[in-house]
């Protein structure tokens, strides 16, 4: 298996190996269009024994549509901005065989009931590149993040919905490997833990240099993080697959 990955490594060296790209451009934008799948979302408002906790995954089923957009500006070489804005919400329609208790409501078993579930995610990134040679380049950096957050139930006249929106400091780390001239492996992080909670955000993708203004990506991003305080308990846990077009300029 280690001659097989090799070879193929080598064969993709090889493939485009004339067209050098150019790493200079000062702008660029990326659209990442995704399908995530929700591995569990976990929400009780308040965090206590007059709040149910509530998996919110299940009310919805299957891959949620979960765009991105991305627009970076390079200063020079090493250093650079990145901006993000990641819209993304999730509803649907479920009956439980129990009560649920939610921010002070109770809303009854066997009748179905309205769940919506927001998580708007607004990002600045400043990025320094501290590594960069022929076949690797490294980045470090900080992450501002505004997230603007909402959990809502609704049966018949009942409805309650509990909204969030507040600042979140992450850490930033980044790493390409240069399989070719057109073709590279990337990791993307987006992370940070404290005792009031966690958030991590990771991206592993291929990309393919098809024009020397123009990339194209696919690959797998992980999303994860929530808090647990006196107001409220909150974590989730997403899938994503993911494609991106990416335009340099």
């Amino acid at each position: 298996m280690k001659k097989i990955f090799l070879i193929f490594v080598f064969s993709i060296r090889i493939w485009g190996a004339e067209s050098v790209p150019d790493r200079s451009q000062l702008f660029r934008l990326d659209f990442e269009g995704a399908l995530a799948w929700q591995d569990y979302n976990r929400n009780q408002i308040p965090n206590s024994t007059s709040g149910t906790r509530l998996d919110f995954a299940r009310f919805s089923s299957g891959a949620q549509w979960a765009p991105r957009f991305y627009f970076s500006y390079r200063f020079n070489s090493n250093h650079s901005l990145r901006a993000l804005v990641f819209p993304f919400q999730t509803e649907g329609t479920q009956t439980f065989s129990e009560n649920i208790l939610f921010d002070g409501e109770t809303f009854e078993a066997g009748q179905p009931i309205q769940g919506k579930y927001r998580f708007h995610s607004y990002r600045l990134t400043y990025r320094y590149r501290f590594f960069d040679n022929e076949f690797w380049t490294l980045t470090v950096g900080f992450t501002a993040k505004l997230r603007n957050a909402l959990v809502a139930l609704k049966q018949n006249s009942i409805s309650r919905e509990y909204s969030n929106l507040g600042f979140v400091p992450l850490l930033h780390f980044n790493a390409n490997y240069w399989i070719s001239p057109v073709w590279r492996l990337e990791f993307d992080m987006d992370a940070l833990a404290a005792p009031q909670g966690r958030a991590e955000d990771v991206a592993l993708s291929i990309w393919y240099l098809f024009h020397p203004d123009w990339e194209f990506g696919v690959g797998y991003r992980t999303l994860e993080g929530g808090a647990d305080n006196s107001k409220v308990y909150t974590f989730a846990w997403f899938h994503f697959v993911t494609a991106t077009a990416a335009f340099k300029f």
